[in-house]
């Protein structure tokens, strides 16, 4: 009988020390951000709510973030994904949230924490560190949520929260890009296959809506590109904001009724060219981002971090 107790002791035994060995080392939650791995994930199943997200100046590099609230301790993630070479690395931010992001260079992030820290992070060496720069102090105009409006955007001129310049609502579409100038900035808008850009005068505090072939000066604002890119439901196009030209990339008319779908989920996005001359479509919507390849015949390509 003592011989048959021995291996119930020891089985006994080790199930003690693994519940010991549990209780000081518990699991670690889940990285805040998208459920599973690149290129089987999707958007909508995620751990958290989505933050800011944007993609650098280049096209090749998209960086979001995702925040969770666990029993009063903040916890969140930016998730930075290379879009040619289609790999994702998780950067993780425990106990802060992330409240804005943006590229400072093609390599580096910088974000700005629920405390106003402002934190850099190196994509090419995965390091974190404060950053001395503040966003908030920058020649620049930024936005605030207005909860009171139902969630629509007023923008400010940085470190002037007093001065509201405009509303979401004042313009003519959604809004694409804003770049700073002394004098006031320049806004692009996209409503379906439609673009426009807007001038704000800060002397005036009056919008102005830019004629069709009305050009602006483009030293005026140095930091603007020469073209974006844009996707609808029915077409990709190119917008020259020198001129306001536009030119048609590809036509989604000959694809087939199964490809309703996808075509759903990337209207109202961004194209970004890619090596192999196919695009980048970066598309937001429902609180889900959209990010997926498109042939240059304006046939499907691979997913990256499709919504649905």
């Amino acid at each position: 009988m003592k011989n048959n107790r021995l291996p119930i002791v020891i089985l006994a035994a080790l199930v003690l020390i693994a519940l010991i060995y549990r209780l000081f080392n518990p699991p670690q939650p889940p990285t805040p951000g998208p459920r599973g791995m690149l290129p089987t994930w999707i958007s909508m199943s995620k751990v958290g709510d989505m933050g800011p997200w944007q993609v650098n100046e280049s096209g090749k590099m998209w960086a979001g973030a995702w925040n969770v609230q666990d029993k009063n301790k903040a916890r969140s993630a930016v998730w930075v994904i290379d879009l040619e070479a289609l790999k994702a690395e998780p950067y993780k931010l425990e106990g802060k949230s992330v409240k804005s992001l943006n590229w400072a260079s093609d390599k580096t992030i910088e974000v700005t924490t629920d405390n106003d820290e402002v934190m850099a992070i190196d994509t090419t060496g995965g390091k974190i560190s404060k950053s001395a720069s503040n966003q908030e102090n920058a020649a620049s105009i930024i936005s605030r949520v207005d909860k009171k409006s139902g969630g629509k955007q007023t923008f400010y001129l940085a470190g002037d929260d007093n001065k509201l310049l405009f509303r979401s609502d004042d313009l003519p579409g959604k809004i694409e890009g804003i770049w700073y100038s002394p004098e006031g900035a320049l806004i692009v808008c996209s409503e379906r296959d439609k673009f426009d850009m807007v001038v704000y005068d800060i002397a005036s505090g009056k919008l102005k809506e830019l004629k069709k072939g009305e050009k602006i000066d483009p030293a005026a604002y140095a930091d603007a590109p020469k073209d974006m890119m844009f996707v609808s439901y029915t077409a990709g196009y190119n917008f020259n904001l020198n001129n306001g030209k536009i030119k048609k990339l590809f036509s989604f008319e000959n694809l087939r009724r199964s490809d309703d779908a996808w075509r759903r989920e990337v209207q109202g996005g961004r194209l970004y060219p890619r090596k192999d001359g196919s695009y980048t479509s970066v598309s937001f919507a429902a609180g889900a981002i959209d990010i997926r390849t498109i042939n240059k015949d304006g046939t499907k390509g691979k997913d990256i971090l499709p919504r649905m």
